[in-house]
């Protein structure tokens, strides 16, 4: 490989408090084969525990590829998406993204990709199969489909199943230019959560998205993250309710023809804000509200959809928003 040749592939890594992981994650990208060039841009973002210097150790190894930064105050905390502080120093054509607490298992991860984006310019990312691994319970979770497919705008603002986990992805840099005015001037406010989902909705809206059936990495569930926590409900609550402000943000501006999927999603949607508004005590929020009738028969819908006309109630918001925070 010529060290003089341009770079191709800007890695992006996001790491916090992650000690006991952040080598299996550095390791998965110093192991990649490939006939191109390749940066590793890590950002920590005010760990604690010592990541930083485990960091360091790398960076000193490999001073010309690991390009690291080192923040002395968290910046997630204050609403910056340290991420995005990555994505705009890369350098690379293309940028792949890994969080610390993740790693990747095949050697050929980025050649695959590059290959498949060098060759397809219709497609504006790939992402490919993953195992899940429980931390808590040392078990693994295999790969979930056996087959190369495309994701689809409207599969992924409806489907589950076609979740693309982050730290398989590889995407074009250019496509950032073309959401920016999104990601600045319409999804700042913080009831969004600005994070991979607007990315990818962005991405299936002007290209192409497919998944390929390798398995590349392992996706590590910890007992506590951004998305996970046995001690912390309110703010997985939170977590969701922003999450879904920005799944119906793209649904009313990007609306999808499934009209029963439209009113499940909204059902839901209603649902994950209202469990919000009830942990805040804003009963404003949530009197504002318009919830429509259960998409479907089952019992547990209309039970919810009676308990929130309930909350409509002053006297009995405040009850069980009391009764609620104190026990979750």
């Amino acid at each position: 490989m010529n060290e003089k040749e341009q770079i191709l592939v800007s890695i992006s890594c996001v790491t916090y408090n992650h000690k006991a992981y952040i080598r299996d994650c550095i390791d998965g990208f110093l192991m990649q084969k490939t006939n191109f060039r390749f940066e590793i841009l890590i950002h920590d973002d005010a760990s604690t525990d010592g990541t930083a210097g485990i960091i360091r150790e790398y960076e000193r190894k490999y001073p010309d590829l690991i390009k690291p930064i080192y923040q002395v105050e968290n910046q997630y905390s204050q609403g910056i998406n340290p991420g995005r502080i990555n994505s705009n120093r890369a350098t690379g054509k293309y940028i792949a993204y890994c969080e610390g607490d993740d790693y990747w298992t095949d050697p050929l991860k980025l050649q695959k990709q590059v290959d498949f984006l060098e060759n397809n310019p219709e497609y504006g990312l790939v992402c490919t199969n993953v195992r899940i691994y429980n931390q808590e319970t040392n078990v693994f979770k295999e790969a979930k489909y056996t087959e190369s497919k495309d994701i689809t705008y409207e599969e992924l603002i409806s489907d589950r199943k076609s979740k693309i986990t982050p730290l398989t992805v590889c995407y074009r840099k250019e496509l950032l230019s073309v959401i920016k005015n999104t990601i600045h001037e319409e999804l700042n406010p913080p009831k969004y959560f600005t994070g991979d989902i607007y990315l990818y909705f962005n991405i299936a809206l002007v290209s192409q998205i497919r998944c390929i059936p390798d398995v590349t990495g392992v996706y590590r569930i910890l007992r506590e993250s951004m998305t996970h926590s046995k001690t912390d409900k309110r703010r997985l609550i939170a977590f969701s309710s922003k999450t879904s402000n920005t799944m119906l943000y793209y649904l009313e501006n990007h609306p999808i023809q499934n009209k029963e999927v439209v009113r499940r999603l909204k059902f839901q949607h209603t649902l994950a804000v209202c469990k919000y508004t009830i942990i805040s005590g804003d009963y404003n929020t949530l009197r504002a509200i318009h919830l429509s009738l259960p998409y479907d028969c089952s019992v547990k819908r209309h039970l919810l959809f009676v308990f929130y006309f309930l909350c409509k109630c002053k006297l009995f918001f405040d009850l069980f928003s009391r009764i609620y925070c104190k026990y979750i």
